[in-house]
Protein backbone atom coordinates (compact mmCIF):
# COMPACT_ATOMS: atom_id res chain seq x y z
CA UNK A 1 0.00 0.00 0.00
CA UNK A 2 1.35 3.55 -0.99
CA UNK A 3 1.57 6.48 1.43
CA UNK A 4 -0.85 8.90 1.28
CA UNK A 5 0.99 12.37 1.25
CA UNK A 6 -2.01 14.09 -0.03
CA UNK A 7 -2.24 15.92 3.53
CA UNK A 8 1.27 17.41 3.76
CA UNK A 9 2.36 20.53 2.23
CA UNK A 10 4.98 20.64 -0.76
CA UNK A 11 7.12 21.06 1.65
CA UNK A 12 6.30 18.19 4.41
CA UNK A 13 6.64 15.97 1.19
CA UNK A 14 9.69 16.05 0.65
CA UNK A 15 10.64 16.20 4.59
CA UNK A 16 12.36 12.86 3.91
CA UNK A 17 14.64 13.57 0.92
CA UNK A 18 15.34 17.29 3.47
CA UNK A 19 16.72 15.24 6.00
CA UNK A 20 18.36 12.52 4.11
CA UNK A 21 20.37 15.89 2.20
CA UNK A 22 21.10 17.34 5.77
CA UNK A 23 22.78 14.31 7.30
CA UNK A 24 24.89 14.00 3.83
CA UNK A 25 25.88 17.41 3.80
CA UNK A 26 27.01 17.26 7.37
CA UNK A 27 28.75 13.67 6.61
CA UNK A 28 30.60 15.39 3.77
CA UNK A 29 31.56 18.56 5.81
CA UNK A 30 32.57 15.97 8.63
CA UNK A 31 34.93 14.47 5.60
CA UNK A 32 36.32 17.45 4.65
CA UNK A 33 37.63 18.62 7.53
CA UNK A 34 38.73 15.51 8.64
CA UNK A 35 40.45 15.56 5.20
CA UNK A 36 42.34 19.11 5.91
CA UNK A 37 43.36 17.46 8.95
CA UNK A 38 44.92 14.47 7.38
CA UNK A 39 46.69 16.33 5.06
CA UNK A 40 48.21 19.31 6.74
CA UNK A 41 51.72 18.16 8.17
CA UNK A 42 51.78 20.76 10.96
CA UNK A 43 49.81 23.12 12.65
CA UNK A 44 50.69 26.52 10.39
CA UNK A 45 49.02 24.74 7.33
CA UNK A 46 45.92 23.30 9.21
CA UNK A 47 45.24 26.32 10.81
CA UNK A 48 45.28 27.78 7.04
CA UNK A 49 43.10 24.90 5.78
CA UNK A 50 40.47 25.30 8.28
CA UNK A 51 40.71 29.00 7.66
CA UNK A 52 39.56 28.12 3.71
CA UNK A 53 37.49 25.62 4.96
CA UNK A 54 35.46 28.33 7.27
CA UNK A 55 35.77 31.24 4.95
CA UNK A 56 34.41 29.32 1.97
CA UNK A 57 31.34 27.59 4.81
CA UNK A 58 30.76 31.21 5.30
CA UNK A 59 30.57 32.97 2.14
CA UNK A 60 28.23 29.06 1.17
CA UNK A 61 25.68 30.33 4.04
CA UNK A 62 25.36 33.23 2.85
CA UNK A 63 24.58 32.06 -0.72
CA UNK A 64 22.52 29.53 0.36
CA UNK A 65 20.58 32.24 2.68
CA UNK A 66 20.01 34.27 -0.54
CA UNK A 67 18.73 31.64 -3.03
CA UNK A 68 16.08 30.76 -0.47
CA UNK A 69 14.35 33.54 1.46
CA UNK A 70 11.51 33.00 3.44
CA UNK A 71 9.16 35.17 2.29
CA UNK A 72 8.88 38.75 -0.11
CA UNK A 73 10.32 41.52 2.26
CA UNK A 74 13.12 39.10 2.53
CA UNK A 75 13.56 38.83 -0.95
CA UNK A 76 13.58 42.27 -1.57
CA UNK A 77 16.08 43.07 0.83
CA UNK A 78 18.22 40.37 -0.74
CA UNK A 79 17.56 41.89 -3.90
CA UNK A 80 19.10 45.25 -3.06
CA UNK A 81 22.28 43.57 -1.26
CA UNK A 82 22.69 41.11 -4.36
CA UNK A 83 22.92 43.78 -6.58
CA UNK A 84 25.00 45.80 -4.60
CA UNK A 85 27.59 42.55 -4.18
CA UNK A 86 27.14 42.42 -8.15
CA UNK A 87 28.03 45.61 -9.09
CA UNK A 88 31.03 45.30 -7.00
CA UNK A 89 32.40 42.17 -8.29
CA UNK A 90 31.51 42.68 -11.70
CA UNK A 91 33.44 45.94 -12.02
CA UNK A 92 36.73 45.34 -10.34
CA UNK A 93 37.06 42.06 -8.96
CA UNK A 94 36.23 40.52 -12.38
CA UNK A 95 38.89 42.03 -14.04
CA UNK A 96 41.75 41.62 -11.57
CA UNK A 97 40.77 37.87 -10.91
CA UNK A 98 41.88 35.78 -13.92
CA UNK A 99 45.43 37.40 -13.12
CA UNK A 100 45.07 35.90 -9.40
CA UNK A 101 43.76 32.84 -9.90
CA UNK A 102 46.29 32.11 -12.84
CA UNK A 103 49.28 32.95 -10.29
CA UNK A 104 47.88 31.29 -7.93
CA UNK A 105 47.17 27.89 -9.69
CA UNK A 106 50.40 27.96 -11.94
CA UNK A 107 52.84 30.31 -10.25
CA UNK A 108 55.89 32.02 -12.85
CA UNK A 109 56.42 28.29 -14.60
CA UNK A 110 53.26 27.35 -15.43
CA UNK A 111 53.27 24.90 -13.82
CA UNK A 112 50.41 23.64 -11.69
CA UNK A 113 51.04 24.25 -7.78
CA UNK A 114 49.54 21.17 -6.62
CA UNK A 115 48.51 22.77 -2.93
CA UNK A 116 47.24 25.88 -3.93
CA UNK A 117 44.97 23.16 -6.21
CA UNK A 118 44.12 21.13 -2.68
CA UNK A 119 42.88 24.82 -1.41
CA UNK A 120 40.84 25.57 -4.17
CA UNK A 121 38.89 21.94 -4.05
CA UNK A 122 38.29 22.47 0.15
CA UNK A 123 37.33 25.70 -0.68
CA UNK A 124 34.75 24.90 -3.34
CA UNK A 125 33.62 22.26 -1.07
CA UNK A 126 33.16 23.86 1.85
CA UNK A 127 31.16 26.21 -0.69
CA UNK A 128 29.02 24.16 -1.65
CA UNK A 129 28.18 21.95 1.38
CA UNK A 130 27.23 25.10 2.95
CA UNK A 131 25.19 26.56 0.36
CA UNK A 132 23.54 23.34 -0.03
CA UNK A 133 22.84 23.10 3.82
CA UNK A 134 21.73 25.98 4.27
CA UNK A 135 18.99 26.01 0.82
CA UNK A 136 17.93 22.80 2.31
CA UNK A 137 17.06 24.15 5.71
CA UNK A 138 15.39 27.52 4.43
CA UNK A 139 13.69 25.74 1.64
CA UNK A 140 12.41 22.73 3.01
CA UNK A 141 11.60 23.70 7.09
CA UNK A 142 9.55 26.89 5.81
CA UNK A 143 8.98 28.76 8.85
CA UNK A 144 6.12 31.22 7.43
CA UNK A 145 4.31 28.12 5.76
CA UNK A 146 3.51 27.02 9.64
CA UNK A 147 2.95 30.63 10.53
CA UNK A 148 0.27 30.86 7.50
CA UNK A 149 -1.42 27.31 8.66
CA UNK A 150 -1.92 28.69 11.87
CA UNK A 151 -3.70 31.84 10.90
CA UNK A 152 -5.39 29.77 8.17
CA UNK A 153 -6.16 27.62 10.96
CA UNK A 154 -7.75 30.38 13.33
CA UNK A 155 -9.32 32.18 10.78
CA UNK A 156 -11.53 29.07 10.04
CA UNK A 157 -12.18 28.37 13.60
CA UNK A 158 -13.13 32.17 14.09
CA UNK A 159 -15.62 32.09 10.71
CA UNK A 160 -17.38 28.93 11.65
CA UNK A 161 -18.25 29.99 15.28
CA UNK A 162 -20.63 32.48 13.86
CA UNK A 163 -22.25 30.47 11.03
CA UNK A 164 -22.90 27.70 13.35
CA UNK A 165 -24.61 29.70 15.71
CA UNK A 166 -26.29 31.71 13.65
CA UNK A 167 -28.18 28.99 12.35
Amino acid sequence: MAPDFRHLSKNQEYLLTAIVTLICGIFALGVLIWAAWTISPNSGILAKNYLIVLIAFLLGWTTGMYLSPYNGKEKLKFVTIGQAISAFLSGYVLSKFDRFIESFLFGQNKLPIYDNWIHLGMFIASFLIACILVFTARAYFDIEEKKEEVKTNNNSAMQIGPHVGGN
